[in-house]
């Protein structure tokens, strides 16, 4: 097999965890250990202190933003140096609408190697801000050896479709064999200071704002049940995102377990008045937790959790989704992104209609409380999760998902 020099350029990668992250670290992880030499060209981020990254090079940069919102150019000379004076056999920019990819975009012609996009959904695509940057976009992905997209099933595969693109593949995302097989002592149940028979909902998204945390606390209060907690595993996002927020609403819900958020501040308020004066409310065990945990716990948060709600407002292909089948984890989700798609071809679990799809999901919250308290009650929950994960390790491991990679860059690499 010849050994390829690749390019992966995305705007974050470890220390910074989140999914593209992840995407792009496995797929480069794993195609070193094949044999290539893998860079990965990213933001500055100053708990990164070493070069390599199991085998990857870290090549980083003080930049930021992206063409219409702005770049904070910073290091942008040096970037384009790499992108085009380095003697890369593939260079492959991943997810649209930052830096990383837009300026590659915009040295297109002076990329001498081949060169890949994933666009990863095309999230701006109906935001007016965006409306030439999307006019101009169909011009320059003819100019890329291949287009890769994680389903059919979404905008931007659509958005080919529509434009005449004749060179995409379909190549989803996974979850590690490794990750999900590992032993741990961690106890979640332990951990969260819930007993041992309690039910445990989990949520995996960073506070953006956009990963429906608001959703997930309107339902869970709706909830009947005494002895259930709900864990959202998350990163804080800064001024834009959310955790100031779901911090207030966990703390008074802890406080207060049977009050509901689905009514807004009335709804908080007439929620409470009501409990006060029923003695059973006293005596819920509901419980609310915000956590950021090192990864081999969040795989055991996974692993040991009853269900996966995920009820986010906009995706491409949420990488969470296949780690729950991963763990074997049954799934309740919006239909963000390749969603449907993905819980449909697996029979992993349940998706919640949406009352709107453009620009953002909005879930009927009234059918996800619904579909909520019927999953609880079911008693084939684990076989659900189950079929999600032989699914997983028939179509989506990494290795699977590396080796289609492979053959990819191999092809248009000769």
């Amino acid at each position: 097999m010849r050994k390829l020099r690749i390019l992966h350029c995305v705007e974050h990668y470890l220390p910074f965890r989140c999914g593209m992250q992840e995407v792009v670290s496995k797929i480069s992880e794993g195609l070193v250990k094949l044999g290539h030499e893998v860079h990965v060209a990213t933001s500055f981020d100053s708990r990164r202190v070493e070069k390599k990254i199991n085998g990857v090079t870290v090549h980083q940069f003080k930049i930021s933003g992206n063409s219409v919102s702005g770049l904070k150019w910073g290091e942008v000379n040096h970037y384009i140096y790499l992108l085009t004076q380095s003697d890369f056999d593939i260079v492959v920019v991943f997810a649209m609408q930052q830096w990383a990819t837009d300026i590659a975009l915009a040295v297109i012609d002076q990329i001498k190697a081949h060169k890949v996009i994933v666009p990863t959904g095309y999230s701006a695509l109906y935001d007016p801000r965006f409306q030439r940057y999307y006019e101009e976009l169909p011009a320059i992905l003819k100019k890329f050896d291949k287009v890769i997209y994680h389903s059919k099933e979404y905008r931007d595969y659509f958005f080919g479709l529509t434009c005449g693109i004749e060179n995409g593949i379909i190549i989803p995302n996974g979850a590690s064999q490794e990750e999900f097989s590992a032993k741990s002592d961690f106890n979640l149940r332990q951990f969260l200071r819930v007993s041992p028979e309690a039910k445990v909902l989990l949520t995996v998204g960073n506070h953006t704002g956009t990963k429906g945390h608001a959703d997930c606390f309107s339902i869970f209060s709706e909830i009947v049940g005494e002895d259930i907690a709900l864990v959202i595993l998350g990163e804080g996002y800064g001024a834009d995102g959310c955790i100031a927020a779901c911090t207030k609403k966990a703390r008074l819900f802890n406080l207060f377990p049977w009050i509901k958020f689905s009514g807004g501040k009335a709804g908080i308020v007439r929620s409470f008045i009501a409990g006060v004066f029923s003695p059973r409310s006293w005596f819920s065990k509901k419980s609310i937790h915000l956590l950021s945990l090192p990864r081999p716990q969040v795989i055991e948060a996974f692993k040991q959790s009853d269900l996966f709600v995920f009820l986010s407002q906009i995706e491409c292909y949420p990488i969470v989704l296949i780690e729950a089948m991963a763990a074997g984890l049954p799934i309740l989700c919006s239909e963000a992104g390749a969603s449907y798609d993905i819980v449909n071809s697996s029979q992993s679990g349940w998706v919640v209609p949406s009352r709107e799809h453009i620009p953002l999901v909005r879930n009927d919250i009234k059918v996800a409380t619904e579909l909520l308290a019927k999953c609880l009650e079911r008693k084939d929950l684990a076989d659900v999760g189950e079929r999600g994960r032989s699914y997983w390790e028939k179509n989506q491991t990494w290795e699977v998902i590396v080796n289609m990679y492979n053959d990819l860059y191999l092809e248009i690499g000769k």
